[in-house]
């Protein structure tokens, strides 16, 4: 679509929300019903056109899903006398299911990582939350089973969109996934416990029967999840692709079954019920948030905190309310809170994400490393990144790792990365929002091949003696041998490639030549990219098969020169480097591929290679004009491109599975 359609459902949708709005104060608000629905129906495809607001798309849907079941609630009830309301279970298995795949027994190594973090978020997710969903209980005044479901979402353990909106906000993801896993393991213990202790008055609660409930709807399916996902790793792609749309849509299913079911309370008491779960929501944001100051942890994760505490597993509430035979009243409330909670984590996670964290002794991660090392910290700071941080770091890869956090993307991927062009390759990330990745004004060793490979990254700054001092003791405790600038070698792997950030030092700025040439070569098969110099060009360039992209040559040693970390993302130029990317050089410039835009942008490469074949073939043979193939093609022009690709199926790069993946977002 373009911009102008998105822009004309942004307009006619508040169009319809005034006339909704004047038909309910003039008429009644049931006739106006179908307008409220197309006016969501409509902001959900405007937002799609904008990169800030095209994360509430869902939500709006959600709330054009609640708008039918309010109107329209005998429909979402039952189907000739099957009700709805069996499927909420079976629903929420399926949800938790798909949490488990997700995740990795490794998720839970933060417990021994990140003790302090742990501890604070899950004491505080089960103090602050329950204590607010019981405090606004009593003040509301509903009838018990409506005031239950708030004490009973406050009392549910976190959900899986609290880490979505931690990396979004710049929080420690890390964190935020392992209490979200210890939270979610402790659920059947603690839930029924704080149910009977704080909603006991309102209603009876069985604990045991809760505790049997939670087990049978979250514990079983998430360890189902995870064994799947330890034995199905990067063998089963597709379920990632999946299981998130079958989540948000089994949601959205159990929040209009629970809003028809409870029509007649929300008509009621709605906007109230709204308001105190509204409240309840932020509360828990700004307590969390404050909890981790009171414990003096640093910015980042209280953002965390703040996020792990006030987002609740709404799902779960809905299901333990229709274990009790209660959907109609103690469901409401959860149900009005998951679309709500996205609403609002939606907002912070924008806000946080304009105003990075900042630890208040530190400004920038140049004067972390200092302050750390100066001050005798040398603990606080690796000499290569932390697994932890790096895994956090490249959340969005979901595939196979290095022993050191680092993605490992396909050998097969990086024989075909070899063989695209870096133009295409370029605009795919452009078109992504990936402005950064490109860098070009090299002296290049070897242009005749492209270079290929998995990205390893090193910094290095001006040379301080008493820095440099402190970071040699630590390369000495770590076990280091030889100069620094020998120690990012010391990690490289078969087909990685050495890509450093030496500040544009040429003179003096020589980090290898020819032995370490050599050394690099023989462990990786590929060459470097250096924002430096290097020196003995003659040896470098008689190391058959290595290639290298540099700023310069010079006869000089490196001198006055501190290399300061290792894994951690880099500048190289205009562009950013992060480790585990593909990286892609050739006479043009270098591309940095992100990992787990790798699959993608490699098959929309080969794919406009294709295309341009046939459009070739196609005019030498005079069959189409020029204008027909530059222009957007004809249906008769695209099925005989699809027709070419079947006759010819050895020009055709990818897999199947990967062509018809792509064929089906393509718009032509």
């Amino acid at each position: 679509m373009t911009p102008s359609v998105f822009r004309t459902a942004i307009w006619l949708s508040f169009a319809l929300l005034l006339a909704a709005l004047a038909i309910s104060v003039w008429v009644n608000t049931r006739s106006a019903g179908p307008l409220y629905i197309l006016f969501f129906i409509l902001l959900a495809v405007g937002f799609q056109g904008y990169g800030t607001l095209k994360g509430f798309s869902y939500t709006a849907v959600i709330f054009a899903a609640v708008a039918t079941a309010l109107c329209y609630p005998y429909y979402f009830i039952e189907l000739n006398g099957f009700k709805f309301a069996v499927l909420i279970s079976p629903l929420i298995q399926v949800i938790m299911f798909g949490m488990g795949t997700s995740m990795s027994f490794h998720d839970f190594a933060g417990v021994v990582k990140m003790p302090k973090g742990v501890l604070i978020g899950v004491v505080s997710h089960f103090i602050i939350m329950p204590l607010i969903g019981f405090t606004l209980a009593n003040l509301s005044g509903f009838q018990p089973e409506i005031a239950a479901g708030i004490i009973l979402i406050g009392c549910s353990p976190n959900g899986m969109a609290s880490n979505v909106i931690s990396y979004l906000a710049k929080a420690n993801l890390a964190l935020s996934v392992t209490i979200t896993a210890i939270s979610t393991m402790l659920a059947p213990l603690l839930t029924p416990l704080l149910m009977h202790l704080l909603a006991g008055a309102f209603i009876k609660i069985n604990v045991t029967d809760m505790m049997f409930d939670i087990f049978r709807m979250v514990i079983i399916p998430i360890l189902a999840g995870l064994i799947f996902n330890r034995l199905f790793r990067g063998r089963a792609a597709w379920v990632d692709k999946v299981m998130p749309f079958i989540s948000m849509s089994g949601i959205a299913f159990i929040i209009v079954i629970i809003t028809a079911a409870g029509h007649d309370s929300l008509l009621s008491i709605g906007p109230e019920l709204v308001l105190l779960v509204l409240l309840h929501n932020i509360s828990g944001y700004t307590l969390g948030y404050w909890s981790g100051r009171l414990f003096k942890m640093n910015e980042k994760d209280c953002r965390t905190i703040a996020i792990e505490v006030g987002m609740q597993n709404g799902g779960l509430a809905s299901g333990l309310a229709k274990a009790m035979g209660k959907i109609a009243t103690v469901g409401l409330a959860p149900a009005i809170f998951g679309p709500l909670m996205n609403v609002t984590g939606s907002i912070l996670a924008s806000y946080w994400h304009r105003k990075p964290p900042v630890n208040r002794a530190i400004k920038i991660g140049v004067c972390f490393l200092l302050g750390s090392l100066l001050t005798g910290q040398i603990h606080a700071q690796q000499i290569v990144m932390p697994k932890d941080q790096l895994i956090a770091l490249t959340a969005r890869w979901k595939g196979p790792r290095y022993d050191d956090g680092r993605p490992k993307v396909s050998d097969s991927l990086i024989v075909r990365l070899a063989n695209i062009s870096l133009e295409d390759a370029w605009q795919y990330l452009q078109n992504q929002g990936y402005n950064n990745q490109f860098e070009s004004g090299w002296k290049i060793i070897h242009p005749e091949k492209a270079l290929v490979g998995r990205v390893v990254t090193a910094q290095y700054m001006p040379s301080r003696p008493d820095v440099d001092s402190i970071i040699r003791a630590k390369g000495k405790t770590e076990g280091r041998i030889g100069a620094s600038n020998s120690w990012p070698i010391d990690v490289l792997k078969t087909g990685d490639v050495y890509v450093a950030d030496g500040f544009s030092k040429v003179i003096n700025g020589t980090l290898i030549g020819d032995n370490l040439g050599n050394s690099i070569y023989a462990k990786t098969h590929t060459g470097v990219i250096f924002d430096a110099g290097v020196r003995d060009l003659q040896g470098l360039e008689a190391i058959d098969g290595f290639k290298g992209f540099v700023r310069g040559f010079d006869p000089s040693f490196l001198k006055d020169v501190t290399m300061t970390g290792i894994n951690y993302p880099i500048r190289i130029g205009r562009a950013i480097a992060l480790p585990g990317d593909l990286v892609l050089g050739r006479e043009e410039g270098v591309v940095f591929i992100p990992a787990h835009m790798a699959e993608k942008t490699i098959v929309y490469c080969e794919f406009i290679a294709l295309k341009d074949e046939f459009g070739h073939a196609r005019l030498r043979s005079g069959i189409y004009t020029p204008g027909q193939i530059d222009a957007s093609w004809t249906d008769d022009i695209r099925n005989d491109f699809l027709q070419w690709l079947k006759d010819n199926p050895s020009k055709v790069p990818m897999t199947k599975q990967q062509l018809d993946d792509y064929m089906k977002e393509r718009t032509w």
